[in-house]
């Protein structure tokens, strides 16, 4: 299209609304694929938040660790097959799996028998567990992982606020990233947002990692505490998927502050967008 005709029209009083679409209809798509990408975030977030809060589908798979208590002591441990016959008998259950809010417990062969009652900021410490089946009894435990345990706790309550505040931060961006469209100041300011949700998404996710990871190798491979440990390999795939996905809307949204004209930009002359708008008002020039 020659210069002068796309100068010549690309006046905002010469568009239909119609075209005024069309000329930020790159803009659009990027929005709506930005908004998508928070949505699909705030699901697997929202997975991920309510996991093992009940014994139902789905919700009863999802976990950070799930740790096997059926032999809670190593034989190598003096009376240990007495201890794990009396805390059998007092009730402790084969495994627990550890969710953000509580933890479920079971016996193997016959699946989840009952769940915590979920609660903020909830961690799970096997080893007081283990001594309130047995009366308040004191249990020989390593130095080392009894300060693990308290790490944990406090990792524990610093992801379970990040994970909480971008869920709600995604379902907040899934609404606000598509206003992009109407204004770069828009996009400026769910770039703020999405940023901050990135960065609690990322610390959240690593903290999960770390937690499972820690626990699994300074546990687990312990001779002297025969616990097993599996990683939650769903709450790991939810939580780094929904980091990717924000990670994405992110990009998009940087993009958007710098590229693809905003329907402000067309009506104020700053950007004509898409040629393909003006294609109608050339030909009708023509004629």
């Amino acid at each position: 299209m020659p210069s002068s005709i796309l100068s010549s029209t690309s006046n905002p009083q010469s568009l239909s609304p119609t075209q005024l679409q069309r000329a930020t209809r790159t803009r659009k798509i990027l929005s709506i694929a930005s908004s998508l990408c928070c949505f699909i975030a705030f699901l697997l977030l929202l997975l991920a938040l309510i996991g093992t809060t009940s014994n139902k589908a789905v919700i009863r798979d999802i976990w950070i660790i799930k740790l096997d208590m059926s032999n809670v002591l190593a034989k190598s441990v003096p009376n240990a097959a007495l201890i794990n016959t009396i805390a059998q008998s007092l009730g402790m259950s084969d495994f627990y799996q550890v969710g953000l809010w509580n933890h479920c417990e079971g016996i193997f062969g016959e699946g989840i028998t009952s769940c915590d009652k979920p609660r903020a900021f909830y961690w799970f410490d096997p080893m007081m567990f283990v001594q309130e089946l047995l009366g308040g009894a004191e249990i020989g435990i390593p130095k080392h992982i009894t300060q693990v345990f308290q790490l944990i706790k406090t990792a524990s309550a610093v992801m379970f606020t990040g994970v909480l505040l971008s869920t709600i931060l995604t379902i907040l961006l899934t609404l606000t990233t598509i206003t992009g469209l109407y204004s770069r100041w828009a996009s400026f300011a769910s770039g703020i947002l999405n940023g901050i949700t990135f960065v609690l998404v990322a610390t959240s996710s690593a903290i999960a990692t770390a937690i499972a990871v820690t626990v699994k190798s300074q546990v687990a491979d312990r001779p002297e505490v025969g616990i097993g440990v599996t990683v939650g390999a769903k709450m790991q795939g939810l939580m780094w998927g929904a980091l990717a996905l924000v990670g994405l809307s992110l990009v998009v949204q940087i993009c958007l502050c710098c590229c693809c004209a905003s329907r402000r930009d067309v009506r104020l002359g700053r950007r004509p967008g898409s040629r393909e708008a003006y294609r109608e008002v050339a030909e009708s020039l023509r004629d």
